[in-house]
Protein backbone atom coordinates (compact mmCIF):
# COMPACT_ATOMS: atom_id res chain seq x y z
CA UNK A 1 0.00 0.00 0.00
CA UNK A 2 2.84 2.18 0.42
CA UNK A 3 2.49 5.34 -2.49
CA UNK A 4 4.14 8.61 -2.52
CA UNK A 5 1.94 11.52 -3.44
CA UNK A 6 2.92 14.79 -4.24
CA UNK A 7 -0.25 17.14 -3.54
CA UNK A 8 0.90 20.33 -1.95
CA UNK A 9 -1.02 20.95 1.41
CA UNK A 10 -1.24 24.49 2.22
CA UNK A 11 -2.54 25.61 6.05
CA UNK A 12 -3.46 28.47 8.10
CA UNK A 13 -4.07 29.49 11.53
CA UNK A 14 -5.99 33.19 11.64
CA UNK A 15 -7.22 35.51 8.93
CA UNK A 16 -7.67 39.36 9.95
CA UNK A 17 -8.59 42.30 8.44
CA UNK A 18 -4.96 44.34 8.62
CA UNK A 19 -1.71 43.38 9.86
CA UNK A 20 -1.88 42.56 13.21
CA UNK A 21 1.47 42.16 13.71
CA UNK A 22 0.77 38.32 14.53
CA UNK A 23 2.92 36.44 12.40
CA UNK A 24 -0.22 33.53 12.36
CA UNK A 25 -2.74 36.06 11.07
CA UNK A 26 -2.58 36.75 7.68
CA UNK A 27 -4.76 39.57 5.73
CA UNK A 28 -8.08 38.31 5.03
CA UNK A 29 -7.79 40.25 1.49
CA UNK A 30 -4.43 38.19 0.78
CA UNK A 31 -6.10 34.69 1.75
CA UNK A 32 -8.90 36.00 -1.13
CA UNK A 33 -6.19 36.62 -3.50
CA UNK A 34 -4.65 33.25 -2.97
CA UNK A 35 -7.80 31.09 -2.99
CA UNK A 36 -8.91 33.44 -6.00
CA UNK A 37 -5.80 32.10 -8.12
CA UNK A 38 -6.52 28.49 -7.10
CA UNK A 39 -10.21 28.86 -8.70
CA UNK A 40 -8.55 31.29 -11.65
CA UNK A 41 -6.20 28.71 -12.27
CA UNK A 42 -8.57 25.67 -12.55
CA UNK A 43 -6.74 24.35 -9.39
CA UNK A 44 -8.78 21.38 -7.83
CA UNK A 45 -9.48 21.84 -3.69
CA UNK A 46 -9.48 18.62 -2.93
CA UNK A 47 -10.22 16.67 0.55
CA UNK A 48 -8.04 14.29 2.40
CA UNK A 49 -10.24 11.45 1.66
CA UNK A 50 -9.82 12.22 -2.17
CA UNK A 51 -5.92 12.17 -2.08
CA UNK A 52 -6.45 9.15 -0.23
CA UNK A 53 -8.38 7.46 -2.37
CA UNK A 54 -6.29 8.61 -5.03
CA UNK A 55 -4.13 5.28 -4.79
CA UNK A 56 -6.80 3.71 -6.33
CA UNK A 57 -8.78 5.99 -9.16
CA UNK A 58 -7.20 9.31 -9.64
CA UNK A 59 -10.21 12.16 -9.43
CA UNK A 60 -8.69 13.83 -12.89
CA UNK A 61 -5.59 15.50 -14.65
CA UNK A 62 -6.01 18.79 -13.24
CA UNK A 63 -3.32 19.79 -10.61
CA UNK A 64 -4.97 19.87 -6.92
CA UNK A 65 -4.00 21.32 -3.43
CA UNK A 66 -5.77 21.23 -0.01
CA UNK A 67 -6.23 23.61 2.36
CA UNK A 68 -6.26 23.62 6.01
CA UNK A 69 -6.34 25.76 9.10
CA UNK A 70 -5.25 24.40 12.62
CA UNK A 71 -6.34 25.71 16.15
CA UNK A 72 -9.68 26.69 15.29
CA UNK A 73 -9.86 30.51 15.45
CA UNK A 74 -12.87 32.44 15.27
CA UNK A 75 -11.69 34.31 11.76
CA UNK A 76 -11.97 30.93 10.12
CA UNK A 77 -15.81 31.24 10.20
CA UNK A 78 -15.57 35.43 10.50
CA UNK A 79 -13.35 35.72 7.29
CA UNK A 80 -12.65 32.14 5.47
CA UNK A 81 -15.74 30.59 5.32
CA UNK A 82 -17.38 33.35 3.13
CA UNK A 83 -14.68 33.71 0.87
CA UNK A 84 -14.06 29.93 0.55
CA UNK A 85 -17.45 29.48 -0.28
CA UNK A 86 -17.62 31.82 -2.93
CA UNK A 87 -15.20 29.83 -4.64
CA UNK A 88 -16.96 26.66 -3.84
CA UNK A 89 -14.19 24.99 -2.23
CA UNK A 90 -14.02 23.12 1.54
CA UNK A 91 -11.29 23.66 3.58
CA UNK A 92 -10.17 21.15 6.71
CA UNK A 93 -10.28 22.61 10.09
CA UNK A 94 -8.22 21.31 12.87
CA UNK A 95 -9.72 22.12 16.41
CA UNK A 96 -7.60 22.13 19.36
CA UNK A 97 -10.93 21.02 21.51
CA UNK A 98 -10.16 22.57 24.83
CA UNK A 99 -10.28 26.43 22.79
CA UNK A 100 -13.85 26.08 21.90
CA UNK A 101 -15.88 28.61 23.35
CA UNK A 102 -13.24 30.60 24.53
CA UNK A 103 -12.39 34.51 23.46
CA UNK A 104 -11.16 34.09 19.33
CA UNK A 105 -11.93 30.73 18.28
CA UNK A 106 -14.42 28.77 17.30
CA UNK A 107 -18.32 28.01 19.37
CA UNK A 108 -19.67 24.51 18.65
CA UNK A 109 -23.09 25.92 16.68
CA UNK A 110 -20.31 27.35 14.28
CA UNK A 111 -18.44 24.37 13.99
CA UNK A 112 -21.17 22.37 13.92
CA UNK A 113 -22.58 24.57 10.54
CA UNK A 114 -19.24 24.16 9.23
CA UNK A 115 -19.29 20.47 8.93
CA UNK A 116 -22.84 20.55 8.06
CA UNK A 117 -21.46 23.20 5.00
CA UNK A 118 -18.86 20.10 4.08
CA UNK A 119 -15.94 21.27 5.75
CA UNK A 120 -14.06 18.91 6.84
CA UNK A 121 -13.19 18.53 10.49
CA UNK A 122 -10.09 17.00 12.32
CA UNK A 123 -9.27 16.69 16.01
CA UNK A 124 -5.61 18.67 16.71
CA UNK A 125 -5.28 17.36 20.11
CA UNK A 126 -7.33 19.16 23.12
CA UNK A 127 -5.20 21.27 25.29
CA UNK A 128 -2.76 21.68 21.80
CA UNK A 129 0.34 20.58 23.79
CA UNK A 130 3.16 19.34 21.54
CA UNK A 131 2.74 15.55 21.25
CA UNK A 132 6.04 14.56 21.18
CA UNK A 133 7.34 15.96 24.71
CA UNK A 134 4.54 13.79 26.53
CA UNK A 135 4.57 9.93 27.75
CA UNK A 136 2.47 7.46 25.79
CA UNK A 137 -0.62 7.47 28.24
CA UNK A 138 -1.03 11.42 28.08
CA UNK A 139 -0.26 11.37 24.09
CA UNK A 140 -3.33 8.79 23.89
CA UNK A 141 -5.11 10.84 26.37
CA UNK A 142 -4.88 14.32 24.35
CA UNK A 143 -5.92 12.46 21.14
CA UNK A 144 -9.05 10.47 22.59
CA UNK A 145 -10.53 13.17 24.20
CA UNK A 146 -10.40 15.72 20.92
CA UNK A 147 -11.42 12.30 18.74
CA UNK A 148 -14.94 11.96 21.61
CA UNK A 149 -15.81 15.43 22.25
CA UNK A 150 -15.52 15.86 18.14
CA UNK A 151 -17.35 12.99 17.60
CA UNK A 152 -20.38 13.51 20.42
CA UNK A 153 -21.04 16.85 18.88
CA UNK A 154 -20.75 16.05 14.90
CA UNK A 155 -22.12 12.26 15.17
CA UNK A 156 -18.92 11.60 12.77
CA UNK A 157 -16.24 9.62 12.68
CA UNK A 158 -13.03 12.07 13.44
CA UNK A 159 -9.97 10.14 11.78
CA UNK A 160 -7.87 12.56 11.00
CA UNK A 161 -5.77 14.62 13.03
CA UNK A 162 -3.26 17.64 12.82
CA UNK A 163 -0.01 17.94 14.88
CA UNK A 164 0.02 20.37 17.64
CA UNK A 165 3.29 22.72 17.08
CA UNK A 166 4.17 19.65 14.61
CA UNK A 167 5.88 17.82 16.71
CA UNK A 168 5.59 14.07 16.15
CA UNK A 169 8.17 10.61 16.34
CA UNK A 170 7.49 6.90 16.18
CA UNK A 171 5.57 6.73 19.17
CA UNK A 172 3.47 9.76 18.91
CA UNK A 173 2.39 8.27 14.77
CA UNK A 174 2.00 4.79 17.07
CA UNK A 175 -0.55 6.41 19.52
CA UNK A 176 -2.34 8.44 16.64
CA UNK A 177 -3.05 4.85 14.69
CA UNK A 178 -3.72 2.96 18.34
CA UNK A 179 -6.77 5.96 18.83
CA UNK A 180 -8.06 5.14 15.27
CA UNK A 181 -6.71 7.72 12.93
CA UNK A 182 -6.14 7.14 9.27
CA UNK A 183 -4.18 10.11 8.76
CA UNK A 184 -1.95 12.88 10.23
CA UNK A 185 -1.28 16.34 9.02
CA UNK A 186 2.70 17.34 9.82
CA UNK A 187 4.07 20.54 9.47
CA UNK A 188 6.69 19.32 7.84
CA UNK A 189 7.30 21.72 4.48
CA UNK A 190 7.15 18.67 1.72
CA UNK A 191 4.80 17.84 -1.46
CA UNK A 192 5.63 14.01 -0.26
CA UNK A 193 2.64 12.33 1.43
CA UNK A 194 3.40 8.55 2.68
CA UNK A 195 1.37 6.07 3.49
CA UNK A 196 1.85 2.53 5.22
CA UNK A 197 -0.67 1.94 8.33
CA UNK A 198 -1.05 5.68 8.69
CA UNK A 199 -1.23 8.58 5.73
CA UNK A 200 1.44 10.58 7.06
CA UNK A 201 0.97 14.39 5.11
CA UNK A 202 3.52 16.96 4.84
CA UNK A 203 2.30 20.30 5.05
CA UNK A 204 3.40 24.20 4.04
CA UNK A 205 2.59 26.61 6.74
CA UNK A 206 0.82 30.14 4.98
CA UNK A 207 1.84 33.19 7.38
CA UNK A 208 1.50 37.27 7.52
CA UNK A 209 4.68 37.72 5.22
CA UNK A 210 3.79 34.79 2.58
CA UNK A 211 4.12 36.21 -0.59
CA UNK A 212 1.73 35.57 -3.35
CA UNK A 213 4.59 34.86 -5.28
CA UNK A 214 5.51 32.36 -2.77
CA UNK A 215 2.12 30.69 -2.58
CA UNK A 216 1.85 29.94 -6.17
CA UNK A 217 5.13 28.68 -6.63
CA UNK A 218 4.44 26.21 -3.70
CA UNK A 219 0.96 25.43 -5.35
CA UNK A 220 2.64 24.81 -8.63
CA UNK A 221 5.26 22.74 -7.59
CA UNK A 222 8.21 25.45 -7.90
CA UNK A 223 9.44 26.36 -4.36
CA UNK A 224 12.65 25.20 -4.96
CA UNK A 225 12.95 27.32 -8.37
CA UNK A 226 11.64 30.12 -6.07
CA UNK A 227 13.76 30.02 -2.73
CA UNK A 228 16.82 29.53 -5.46
CA UNK A 229 16.00 32.81 -7.00
CA UNK A 230 15.06 34.59 -4.32
CA UNK A 231 18.90 33.36 -2.66
CA UNK A 232 20.13 34.53 -6.12
CA UNK A 233 18.48 37.79 -5.93
CA UNK A 234 19.56 38.33 -2.05
CA UNK A 235 22.83 37.40 -2.51
CA UNK A 236 23.35 39.97 -5.97
CA UNK A 237 22.31 42.39 -3.57
CA UNK A 238 24.68 41.91 -0.54
CA UNK A 239 27.20 41.74 -3.63
CA UNK A 240 26.81 44.67 -5.55
CA UNK A 241 27.83 47.23 -3.48
CA UNK A 242 31.04 45.15 -2.69
CA UNK A 243 32.09 45.28 -6.21
CA UNK A 244 30.79 48.90 -6.85
CA UNK A 245 34.07 49.41 -3.57
CA UNK A 246 36.50 47.27 -5.37
CA UNK A 247 36.18 49.25 -8.59
CA UNK A 248 36.46 52.45 -6.49
CA UNK A 249 40.05 50.57 -5.18
CA UNK A 250 38.93 51.24 -1.61
CA UNK A 251 39.60 47.62 -0.77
Amino acid sequence: MAKDMKIPIVFYHSLCEEKSGNKYCLDKDKFESQISYLAKHSIEVLSVYDAMNLNKAPLSTNPAVMVAFDDGCASLFNYAYAILNKFNFKAHIFIATDFIGKEGYLQWDQIVKLHKDGFIIGSHGHSHRNLATLGSEDICRELQISKSLLQEKLNVNIDIVSLPHGGFDKHVLEAIEETGFKAAFTSVPTYGISCENLYVFGRFAILANTSQAKFEAIVNHRLRVFVAENCFYRMKKLIKPVLKILKRGQI
